[in-house]
């Protein structure tokens, strides 16, 4: 098994219309966002505009997850989607996306011919056991600090909060935990196709 912590101090911040985003991973290293070269970014971006418009990304597939606040939005001009705390919707890149309500939300943006599927989940009670058979897992504590335990007792993993864990071949059972009562760690899968 390989794995990483990446720190909120080695995740990059930028604007963009509607607010900030943050970084938390992109793949491969050496790819960038602005060259559209990537194959998986994950972020979080605070939309603290009323009203505003996604920038378009053709030839990629994004996933989005509210954090906190609400939001309301529109592709292509098609019915409104509401979401809350933990609700996600999935949409095409190169979409008409605007929308309303100010929100932190979490993002998944992967390019079609990346050669793997996602799959995201939000948990905000703990402890909790994962097992997963993915390729590559990622973990972002998004509220709370959080310990993994590995199954085989030799790994153990500290993820402070706004901090990613990625982990490449896991595939063992994994318990979580966090002493905080009110907490809340997304979950990543990757599974190549």
């Amino acid at each position: 098994m390989e794995w990483e912590i990446i720190k909120p101090d080695e995740q990059s911040v930028t604007t963009w219309s509607g607010g900030k985003t943050r970084e938390l991973f992109l793949m491969p290293k050496t790819s960038s966002y602005k060259a559209r070269n990537f194959r998986l970014r994950l972020s979080t971006a605070t939309v603290t505009a009323d009203e505003s418009t996604f920038t378009q990304l053709p030839g990629y597939d994004r996933k989005l997850m509210v954090l906190t606040g609400q939001v309301q939005l529109q592709h292509d001009n098609k019915s409104v989607i509401k979401l809350s705390a933990l609700e996600t919707d999935e949409f095409a890149g190169d979409s008409i996306t605007t929308s309303q309500g100010q929100c932190r939300d979490f993002n998944i943006m992967q390019a079609q011919t990346a050669g793997f599927t996602t799959a995201f989940k939000g948990y905000t009670k703990m402890p909790h056991v994962f097992f997963e058979s993915n390729d590559e897992d990622f973990f972002y504590a998004v509220k709370g600090n959080f310990s993994f335990e590995c199954a085989n007792y030799t790994n153990f993993f500290f993820l402070n909060q706004g901090s990613v864990l990625h982990l490449k071949r896991a595939s063992q059972r994994m318990i979580c935990h966090t002493s905080k009562s009110h907490c809340c760690l997304i979950h990543v899968g990757l599974k190549k196709r």
